[in-house]
């Protein structure tokens, strides 16, 4: 399997006409979680199961978590696929009851290499006697279209599900920000203001902006932003002046951010 470099790494530091957009680290994971229920055997409710990522070609690339402790030689296909290797796999001991099980990928494989585009392939593994058990597997995208995946219920797994988990970390005054899976518009600052405000926006994915003030009657009064824009932390000063370059009276006004078809609107009182 070709490999990348372990971290993936969205920057941008742009600046244009006032609008200006601070440095983003991106990071990927997905989460899943399972009920498991019992096969019926002989040392049922204890059992042991595994948890364990493959390629689209069927290369083993990571366990992700194994409750097998000394039992785990009855886990004949994930000892098979892997060869019994847990690096960074999250193990433990035999359960004692059926229940919920989780885990997490970080997109890496068990050299701690960030793994290419492409699909792959969620093994499960469970049993409790000493002979092969259930198994079941499905197939997701590296970069999911969608933000869940519920795969359909099986005789021993049930409520499964797999959440994509986007984190960008983004500087904003040399501090740590978690940019949000969605758009988000933070209330400007100083407000009330006069005669400038300063206000943030966050993007999640590129996407085509709008960032737009309204008077209380929906009157366009001023286009702040207008264009496409890479993923990150931005911010655009207002300056009090209509899009003819005048001033506006005092009163509220509205601010609204749309993005990906979604929008958020804030209040601002400009005073004189």
């Amino acid at each position: 399997m070709t490999l990348k470099p372990r971290h993936i790494i969205l920057s941008a530091m742009l600046v244009f006409s006032g609008l200006q957009a601070q440095t983003a680290d991106t990071t990927m994971t997905v989460d899943f979680q399972v009920t498991t229920s019992s096969p019926g055997g002989n040392y049922s409710p204890r059992n042991i199961g595994a948890i364990w990522i493959e390629s689209s070609t069927g290369s083993f690339v990571k366990t992700l978590k194994v409750w097998a402790n000394n039992r785990r030689q009855y886990l004949y296909t994930w000892n098979n696929r892997s060869g019994g290797y847990t690096v960074d796999g999250v193990t433990g001991s035999t359960y004692s009851s059926h229940g919920n099980r989780t885990a997490s990928w970080d997109f890496t494989d068990v050299n701690g290499d960030t793994v290419v585009a492409g699909d792959y392939t969620l093994r499960l593994e469970l049993t409790d006697q000493h002979s092969q058990g259930p198994l079941y597997s499905f197939t997701f995208p590296y970069m999911g279209a969608v933000e869940t995946i519920t795969p359909p219920e099986q005789l021993n797994f049930h409520s499964m599900q797999l959440s994509y988990d986007l984190t960008i970390v983004v500087g904003l005054d040399d501090k740590p920000h978690l940019v949000p899976h969605r758009i988000a518009l933070e209330q400007n600052y100083p407000n009330p203001f006069n005669p400038s405000t300063v206000i943030n926006f966050i993007i999640p994915e590129l996407s085509y902006i709008e960032l737009t003030v309204y008077d209380l009657n929906g009157k366009i009064v001023r286009s702040l932003a207008n264009d496409t824009y890479q993923i990150g932390q931005y911010q655009v000063t207002w300056d009090g002046l209509n899009d003819m370059g005048e001033s506006v009276n005092a009163s509220m006004y509205m601010c609204r951010l749309e993005a990906g078809g979604h929008f958020e609107t804030i209040k601002m009182v400009y005073l004189k």
